[in-house]
């Protein structure tokens, strides 16, 4: 068997980027493997990869340029555009 890294739960936080008190509750939840060495936990980085793993959302193609998706103004932007283009009209007469 191959023995990998422990890390405690503060230095498995930080690999993870979670507070030490989120590693704390996965451990009372069982929602993270552990090893009790004595009475100290670790976290395996086995399990520390497992989790970034599990944890990857794959990025999703953007089809928004593919379907001609125009930005529409917003309210106020109209509302300027309305403006402008009434008072051009008038000024012209």
């Amino acid at each position: 068997m191959k023995r990998g890294q422990l890390y405690d739960v503060v230095e498995a936080s930080r690999q993870l980027g979670l507070k030490p008190r989120t590693i704390r509750r996965w451990v009372f939840l069982n929602k993270i493997s552990y090893v009790k060495v004595g009475g100290a936990v670790r976290i395996t980085d086995a399990e520390i990869e497992r989790i970034v793993r599990e944890g990857t959302v794959a990025r999703a193609q953007s089809h928004i340029s593919s379907i001609g998706f125009k930005r529409s103004k917003s309210p106020e932007r109209q509302a300027t555009s309305t403006r402008l283009d009434t008072t051009q009209g008038q000024a012209g007469e």
